[in-house]
């Protein structure tokens, strides 16, 4: 599913990159598109309510969380297969006679659960990704764009660059433990 990186892996093996070389990043995800959703959430949001930033993120991102979730319970779905396979493979291992059918059938089976785990975990995964780059891209422009409205004795007293990209890294591992947690839910049940 990532064939799209290998030539940029190849050319990269085998010369030296200049910033030409490599692609134009997909519309969405530049800044300006980002910043643009993210600020009209922003402007009319009370930014005294709790969560406020999580609400605004959320909503600007919206489509993102929905392209994530998809796959991602597809998955649940194919490895929640994956207990009754084993026991119907263990109940006709101990048979003393398997029609050709049933073992042409569980191999079917054992192939389409096993593929489809793998073709949802690998786009689960990429949208997830796709999301987390979206979520930075979002608040470090909305911090940078902050910071540069500040006057120089604010930014004297303030650790706001060191802390943001900390901050941003703990937010984008929000997302991946809110989707493994509601994945994880649908185990469950």
């Amino acid at each position: 599913l990532f064939w799209w990186i290998n030539s940029t892996l190849w050319k990269g093996f085998k010369t030296l990159f200049n910033p030409e070389d490599l692609a134009d990043l997909e519309p969405e995800f530049t800044s300006d598109v980002l910043s643009a959703r993210f600020l009209k959430f922003w402007t009319v949001a009370n930014k005294k309510a709790p969560y406020a930033l999580l609400w605004v993120c959320a909503r600007t991102l919206w489509s993102e969380s929905l392209k994530t979730i998809f796959p991602k319970a597809l998955m649940a779905g194919f490895m929640s297969t994956q207990p009754y396979m084993t026991k119907t493979v263990v109940h006709y291992a101990g048979a003393d006679y398997v029609p050709g059918e049933v073992v042409g059938g569980l191999v079917a089976a054992a192939v389409f659960v096993y593929t489809g785990i793998a073709i949802t975990t690998a786009l689960g995964e990429y949208f997830m990704s796709r999301q987390m780059v979206m979520v930075r891209t979002v608040l470090l422009t909305s911090i940078f764009a902050k910071l540069f409205e500040l006057d120089r004795e604010s930014l004297k007293r303030s650790n706001a660059v060191t802390l943001s990209s900390a901050d941003v890294n703990n937010i984008m591992m929000s997302v991946l433990s809110f989707h493994r947690m509601w994945q994880n839910g649908l185990l469950v049940i």
